[in-house]
């Protein structure tokens, strides 16, 4: 586990097993950095600290975080394969975690890995939080699994897969505990492709579905099934009076 803090601060243990980008969304340069795999982002009229708006210790969770305007903002990295999770013959396990703010009660895209292929997002329709996964570029065959996301409030989700091909390998965490809501599927889910797509956050494509609320602390796993333990340790890291810088 990788530890997080300063001399004035307690630290905070953040699970590191499988972790191929962690993006503090602190940055006031325009570049979302990620801290390690360095798949860094570019920031398209997100309001970042220092913009138009600060976002302060009041209202994100660790340090800052980027606001999504749900007009035309996205945050957009490179194709990399970490952040695809095919193996050899089928999936592979990957577990999300991020926290976010949403302001109005729209479909919007939070993360997806869908810009010149269909891979997987994070999507929000009618309240529902869900991670969808789309079987060898096609949307008509998928698995999906949600939760609710309240609505100006800050939430904690961590949607993790057990690289199963069923939909019952995905399990959605909310605040650190388990979600009940069942999952869903549609024709005849086998893997998903690896694709030249990137990564957008805050948008589909970054022409639709914008989001339109506030992001922080996002991190990816690949290749690991986030245990019960090390989601509740990700909570604690925003759910606490050491935040950090």
């Amino acid at each position: 586990m990788r530890r997080r803090g300063n001399s004035r601060k307690k630290e905070l243990i953040i699970p590191q097993t499988g972790l191929v980008s962690d993006y503090s969304f602190d940055e006031t340069t325009g570049l979302a950095i990620d801290s390690i795999g360095g798949h860094n982002g570019t920031c398209f009229n997100v309001i970042r600290p220092g913009g138009a708006v600060v976002q302060g210790k009041a209202a994100s969770i660790s340090g800052n975080a980027y606001e999504f305007n749900g007009t035309n903002s996205s945050v957009e990295i490179n194709d990399n394969n970490d952040h695809s999770f095919v193996g050899a013959t089928g999936d592979l396990p990957f577990s999300i975690s991020l926290w976010i703010n949403r302001n109005t009660d729209n479909t919007c895209v939070v993360l997806a890995r869908r810009s010149t292929g269909q891979e997987w997002q994070l999507s929000i329709t009618s309240s529902l939080f869900s991670l969808e996964m789309y079987s060898q570029g096609s949307t008509s065959n998928r698995i999906s699994r949600g939760a609710t996301a309240s609505l100006q409030k800050w939430n904690h989700f961590v949607f993790r897969y057990d690289g199963s091909g069923i939909n019952t390998g995905i399990q959605v965490f909310v605040n650190g505990s388990i979600s009940s809501f069942p999952g869903g599927s549609s024709g005849t889910y086998v893997k998903m492709n690896n694709t030249s797509s990137t990564t957008i956050f805050g948008s589909y494509q970054k022409s639709s579905l914008f989001f339109k609320g506030l992001i922080d602390a996002p991190r990816i796993y690949k290749n690991h099934y986030l245990t019960d333990s090390e989601i509740a340790q990700l909570f604690k890291e925003g759910n606490r009076p050491e935040v950090i810088n």
